[in-house]
């Protein structure tokens, strides 16, 4: 026919007759659990992964990140491989290392945080959910997180040179400072485990 029109034209056309009412649908599954206030320790936990690629050999190194929103506890686990276990690994872990109950967890849409992530903490009593997609503000505390172990612990790029257990050890004296005697401005110059024993 060679007539060409606009989208707006489009749009502005089916509003007039009621066939579009501009709004979006909804980009996260309707299943998603509600977002709950994070008013008590283990209300609301955050994970998240932290990729690293060596630009040399290609070899990869993950760190599984977790963060409790109320007293900001956190633990990391380092591995050498992207798998969902893993992830689900670290949440269990944390779990048992704050001595709190976790009654629910938010991960963005990774393949790692898919059916097997949610199954596992499902067994374990451990509702899930999901960020909205395109709503990176949603993890914000756990995002806010890495950026702050990567600047202070682990460094932005691989260094091959470092064994694995050398780093390992590195992470969990870094988690015990944080967790213990790293003051934090979001929560009146307090540490995570003064929040803890407050509660």
């Amino acid at each position: 026919m060679g007539i060409k029109v606009s989208l707006s034209s489009v749009r502005r056309i089916l509003q007039r007759h009621h066939c579009f009412d501009g709004a979006r649908k909804p980009r996260v599954k309707k299943s998603n659990p509600k977002r709950p206030p994070a008013a008590a320790p283990g209300e609301l936990v955050q994970t998240d992964t932290i990729h690293y690629v060596d630009p040399y050999s290609g070899k990869r190194l993950y760190y599984y990140t977790v963060i409790d929103l109320y007293t900001r506890m956190t633990h990391a686990v380092l591995a050498t491989k992207l798998r969902p276990g893993l992830a689900a690994q670290a949440v269990l872990e944390a779990r048992e290392r704050w001595g709190f109950t976790i009654s629910m967890v938010q991960s963005d849409n990774e393949p790692e945080y898919g059916r097997y992530f949610e199954q596992t903490l499902k067994k374990a009593g451990i509702p899930t959910r999901h960020s909205r997609l395109g709503r990176p503000n949603d993890n914000a505390h756990i995002e806010r997180f890495n950026r702050t172990i990567q600047t202070e612990c682990i460094g932005h790029y691989w260094r091959r040179n470092i064994p694995l257990s050398r780093q390992q050890a590195k992470l969990a004296s870094y988690l015990d400072y944080y967790n213990n005697d790293r003051v934090h401005l979001g929560i009146q110059l307090r540490t995570p485990r003064e929040m803890l024993q407050r509660f």
